[in-house]
């Protein structure tokens, strides 16, 4: 969506070790069919200046991860194939701030606990999604990390939901906005005291000596 140029949208996938070849097959295959006559033919977003562009540029260069699908640009038009890499270690470049454009890495790790440890020594997320159909996992995942929101099976379709409060935590934000959540935010409770002169006398305690 808009070449993840969405605040919402997904920085990076964990996966097991064991299941990286799996869902990186599983992306090859998907891609064809979203793509069946090439991503260059697409209607697929641009970014959105020279600077978002030669960004991701640069991260697709710097990366030590391998492309599973995509990688290809046009300078020109501003143009970037959605990409997804694997193998892409927790120390890589793209995994050092925001990417806000049509990278996905895959980061493969020995459990998922080592996946929340480092989500938990970054800036709290404004999402986070899991996928599994374990709800004991799902809760693990839940009470371990903070995050603006959190979503299971699904992304980036937590903002449609009108009655649901949308907004983030720390880094990624402040306040929330839907409905009458953004009435909240945006308005100031402005406590207000008016203390009547018989207090003197039954607070006078207070005062000296």
């Amino acid at each position: 969506m808009n070449a993840g140029q969405t605040c919402t949208a997904p920085n990076h996938i964990f996966v097991p070790q064991e299941a990286q070849e799996a869902l990186s097959d599983a992306f090859v295959k998907i891609y064809k069919d979203f793509y069946p006559d090439g991503a260059e033919n697409a209607a697929i977003s641009i970014l959105v200046n020279n600077a978002a562009f030669n960004r991701s540029k640069q991260l697709l260069e710097k990366t030590r991860g391998e492309v599973v699908c995509g990688g290809q640009f046009d300078e020109k038009r501003r143009w970037i194939a959605p990409t997804v890499l694997k193998n892409v270690e927790l120390n890589d470049a793209v995994l050092e701030d925001e990417l806000s454009g049509p990278i996905l890495p895959i980061v493969p790790v020995k459990d998922m606990q080592e996946a929340i440890d480092f989500t938990r020594s970054q800036p709290h997320p404004l999402s986070l999604y899991v996928f599994t159909d374990d709800r004991a996992f799902e809760e693990h995942v839940f009470s371990q990390n903070q995050s603006g929101q959190f979503v299971r099976n699904d992304c980036c379709v937590q903002f449609t939901i009108q009655d649901v409060p949308f907004g983030g935590i720390g880094e990624s934000g402040d306040g929330m906005l839907m409905g009458k959540c953004t009435f909240d935010t945006l308005s100031h409770f402005r406590p207000t005291a008016s203390s009547p002169r018989l207090a003197d006398t039954l607070l006078g305690w207070r005062f000296p000596p």
